[in-house]
């Protein structure tokens, strides 16, 4: 089975504009003074959590019983998940999709911020899993 690679060129070049945005509200923010500066700081903080999220390269792999894992773009880490007995969850993130693995009362997120043509192959890669019906919330409280 072919693998699934998440991280190409356009998830690259959207986490260097959010690292972009992030370094120009943090030199505003040196600009304005500490009183007024932490207002701008405060957001390029938070840019950095999708900057690293975006950032990151993930190759899933499946070769019979177990999932080979292989995350970042340099020093590449393989972990190798046994995934009999488990379910395939595909559900809502923040206007993105994310796929999870559920593992004897374990959640492992496979993958997170992609489309959802790209969780639904990651999904393919498991057809001998149940799927597992997303959560979602049934409204505001």
């Amino acid at each position: 089975m072919q693998p699934v690679i998440i991280g190409g060129i356009g998830r690259l070049l959207a986490a260097l504009a959010c690292f972009a945005a992030a370094l120009f509200l943090a030199a505003l923010g040196l600009r304005l003074g500490w009183g007024i500066g932490w207002m701008a700081w405060m957001p390029a903080a938070f840019l950095l959590l999708p900057t690293l999220a975006l950032s990151g390269r993930r190759e899933l792999r499946r070769s019979g019983d177990q999932l080979e894992l292989q995350d970042g773009r340099l020093f590449r880490r393989i972990y190798v998940i046994a995934v009999a007995g488990g379910e395939i969850e595909v559900l809502p993130a923040g206007g993105a999709w994310t796929v999870v693995l559920h593992l004897g009362g374990r959640e492992i997120a496979l993958a997170s911020w992609i489309r959802i043509s790209t969780a639904e192959r990651i999904a393919a890669l498991f057809p001998d899993l149940p799927r597992r019906q997303s959560r979602r919330p049934d409204g505001d409280r």
